[in-house]
């Protein structure tokens, strides 16, 4: 960020090294629960300065879970843990973050044409008011509702 105007100006980086590695796995434990977890752990450097790029968290996990309890309707829950990342020379590590959403989705059990299906569906995101910020500078939402009513034709 330009501190006279501050304004943005992306830079490119002109050599850089990036590896790393992503491992996921699921597991049903008993009929009609889906757990699930992932974790990507990504390596970077600018050559030229010989310090992690921007913005890429070294260790990020998801854990998530699904239920079914009666036909049609499905309970979610996923919780997301980010590592602190590098931000730049002068503004440090923005630090790590860990954010849990839950939701439901209820396939309604009718069909009239033209729909094929209808589903309701409503989502709590960032639960536990987590404060953090994706990219430092911009604060992520605080917790938050998504309604939503989906038709296949």
């Amino acid at each position: 960020m330009d501190p006279e105007t501050f304004l943005f100006a992306p830079v490119n980086v002109a050599r850089a090294r990036t590896q790393g590695v992503e491992v996921e796995g699921s597991i049903e434990p008993v009929d009609r629960l889906l757990l699930q977890v992932a974790y990507t752990h990504t390596d970077t450097e600018d050559l030229a300065t010989g310090k992690p790029l921007r913005r890429f968290a070294p260790n990020k996990w998801s854990l998530s879970g699904s239920y079914e309890p009666l036909t049609g309707l499905v309970l979610t829950a996923q919780a997301f843990i980010v590592s602190s990342q590098f931000e730049s020379q002068a503004l440090g590590r923005n630090p790590g973050y860990t954010r849990v959403d839950a939701g439901l989705t209820y396939r309604l059990p009718w069909r009239r044409w033209p729909l094929r299906d209808l589903e309701l569906s409503a989502r709590v995101e960032n639960l536990f008011d987590e404060e953090y910020e994706e990219a430092k500078g911009f604060p992520a939402l605080g917790t938050h509702y998504v309604f939503g009513l989906r038709g296949t034709f």
